[in-house]
């Protein structure tokens, strides 16, 4: 009898799947919108989403953390499913719209505290129900950054995966670091259906996550080709696209408790996002149904670096392993014997924190608004961007190399970050620094450093630079400056 009963699930799954892999590729039909909030009991709304799921649609519970429930179907504060406490009896996902009972924190080394919630939210549109990272840090990262507060927008914090899926994929559109946003576009994106980002299938299948094979099958590997873009715009040029291989498997780990102690073995999706156009970066991704995100791994390749750059990798890589804990030693090796890999940062989010407030739970409202002005995101939501922040002039846009240099940055960048600042990002990234903008958004000023020992500013070389400002929710157009090699001042200036 029990046997007849599994070989009619597991027909089921494959009838279905196989329905799904037939269906032209395109966005997944939208589930019920849930509105307002559920935060006791099982609901009708709970029913509408959780149990009326395909099972291609419950492969978001990768990307999604749940809540603990206890005998009465409430949903507790304060607990999360791994935590071992006994009255928590069952868990499910957190629903659209619902608030957070808890937190998932990795405190790190450097003195500050990475909070990251995964949470879906209803788009109302035909994307249907996205999953989304929101990543808040805060406290004192030895002295960079002082006064960042959780629950607070600040300039290093945001949505940083916007998890969309598809008939087939569940891909990551967007990431977030401490320069701002870039987004994913795939190759599929088409200016005669509106170009970035209007054109819905150009978010999709970008940096792909899972396929749909993972119904039937544990492992697979995903060659997508995508370019990473910050502005809206045409679609990126057939040469611009550039292939990345993600590798996925669904295996089990136990992760260790704030306690101590281990948890029983979770089932979790883990994704390595490898860089094919020089092999020397990877980073992986460890998602449980339990908790979303659980774990991540950052890896270098060393072989060809100059002694000082390898140098600086190897010390953090021997910073994890001092530290101990789970982070002490990768859960696999890297998956290329090729080079020399160093796993130089970690993180695991096990640590539960409360809500600020614990009788009805937090929403990150601030990081969804932010979602629905932004110039590449509010397009999810049906809307129309209210932030765009625009660069008008750089100058001076030709100096020299060496010479002390003041950049004048003019153009509306209206700070929404809570300190009050902008980040001027040079290079992609190479060069960046948190500014204060004058008061009426108009005007940044940016100081030139060529102190060798501030590594970062020395990048600043010879040649043309590309500069944005991203203001908190938007990045903004870019100019370029040049820096000359002598003092005639040559190179091109800004258009």
């Amino acid at each position: 009898m029990i046997a007849g009963v599994v070989v009619i699930i597991i027909l089921l799954a494959i009838g279905a799947y196989a329905i799904l892999r037939t269906t032209a590729p395109g966005l997944v039909p939208a589930l019920p919108g849930i509105p307002g909030l559920s935060g006791t009991g099982s609901t009708t709304l709970e029913t509408a989403y959780i149990d009326n799921r395909t099972p291609w649609q419950a492969m978001m519970d990768y990307f999604i953390q749940d809540v603990c429930l206890d005998k009465n179907g409430n949903v507790m504060m304060d607990v999360s499913p791994i935590d071992g406490n006994p009255n928590c009896v069952a868990h499910r996902d957190l629903l659209p719209g619902e608030r957070l009972p808890y937190h998932k924190e990795n405190p790190r080394s450097s003195g500050d505290t990475l909070r990251l919630d995964e949470i879906p939210v209803d788009t109302g549109t035909s994307v249907g129900v996205i999953a989304i990272k929101i990543k808040d840090n805060y406290g004192n990262d030895n002295g960079k950054k002082t006064g960042y507060l959780p629950n607070v927008l600040d300039l290093s914090d945001g949505v940083s995966n916007i998890y969309i899926q598809s008939s087939t994929t569940i891909a990551t559109y967007s990431t977030i670091d401490g320069n701002g946003p870039t987004f994913r576009i795939s190759s599929a994106c088409s200016d005669a259906r509106g170009g970035v980002p209007n054109d819905l299938m150009g978010l999709m299948n970008a940096q792909i996550r899972v396929s749909i094979d993972a119904l039937t099958q544990s492992s697979g590997t995903e060659d997508t080709s995508f370019d990473k873009v910050y502005n809206p715009g045409p679609c990126p040029a057939p040469s611009d696209y550039k292939m990345d291989a993600n590798a996925w498997k669904i295996t089990s780990y136990s992760y260790t408790r704030p306690d101590g102690t281990k948890t029983p073995p979770l089932q979790t999706l883990v994704t390595n996002d490898v860089t094919s156009d020089d092999n020397h970066h990877f980073e992986r991704y460890y998602q449980t149904k339990e908790l979303g995100r659980t774990r991540f791994e950052a890896w270098q390749n060393t072989a060809t670096m100059d002694a000082a750059t390898k140098a600086s990798y190897e010390d953090s890589a021997a910073k994890l392993k001092a530290a101990g804990g789970d982070c002490a030693a990768p859960f696999e090796p890297p998956p290329t014997n090729s080079g020399t890999w160093v796993m130089y940062s970690c993180g695991e989010w096990t640590t539960v924190t409360p809500p600020a407030d614990m009788v009805h739970g937090d929403y990150p409202d601030q990081f969804i608004d932010a979602l629905k002005a932004g110039n590449m995101t509010a397009v999810l939501f049906g809307l129309k961007p209210t932030d765009s922040p625009t660069i008008t002039s750089v100058t001076p846009s030709n100096f020299t190399y060496g010479d002390p240099v003041t950049l004048t940055i003019k153009g509306s960048f209206a700070a929404h970050d809570a300190q009050g600042q902008v980040i001027v990002m040079i290079d992609g990234g190479g060069v960046n620094a948190y500014e204060t903008p004058s008061a009426d958004g108009s005007t940044v000023t940016y100081q030139v450093s060529w102190d060798a020992k501030n590594a970062q500013s020395h990048t600043l070389k010879q040649g043309t630079h590309t500069l944005h400002v991203f203001d908190g929710v938007s990045m903004s157009n870019a100019l370029t400056f040049t820096v000359a090699k002598d003092g005639s001042g040559g190179g091109k200036k800004n258009k």
